[in-house]
């Protein structure tokens, strides 16, 4: 999952979900996302300050000749419009997603840092249901109303 700033000029404030290939070339893979004032479905501005709700799902892989499959993103509980460019089988990438030793990084790498709070982070074995997603925006809203969003850092 990636947050692109509000300085980039080709990805102005982007949130996106991707599965990458395993095997060379490295760092190509099929992705979705949201971005303000680009996705038709994408309402809600990424604000300086704000909590956003953040869910990326990876489909089950079905066959390197089935074009149904891929990431699936939601921004403050809405999902992404799907498109051919979320699909694992989408060219040029044909991505297999499958089980790997690739670390988690949550909150930028050694290279990029993030400045700002993260909270009630969950990795499921399972995909989420929409129901269950919606109930999880709805309670995470309430539980962190009130909560300060960033900390200084000198």
């Amino acid at each position: 999952m990636r947050l692109y700033n509000q300085t980039n000029p080709n990805r102005h404030s982007r949130l996106s979900f991707y599965t990458f290939k395993l095997v060379s070339p490295p760092g190509q893979g099929n992705g979705a996302y949201m971005e303000y004032g680009v996705s038709a479905n994408d309402t809600t501005p990424v604000e300086l300050g704000g909590w956003l709700f953040l869910v990326g799902q990876a489909e089950p892989w079905i066959s390197e000749s089935d074009l149904t499959t891929g990431c699936v993103f939601w921004k403050q509980g809405v999902r992404a419009a799907r498109t051919p460019a979320d699909k694992y089988e989408h060219s040029p990438y044909h991505v297999h997603p499958q089980h790997g030793s690739g670390p988690i990084s949550i909150g930028g790498t050694n290279s990029f840092g993030f400045k700002g709070s993260i909270a009630h982070v969950a990795i499921w074995n399972r995909l989420v249901s929409a129901a269950e997603i919606t109930s999880i925006w709805a309670g995470g809203q309430a539980d962190l109303r009130g909560t300060p969003m960033y900390h200084s850092y000198v």
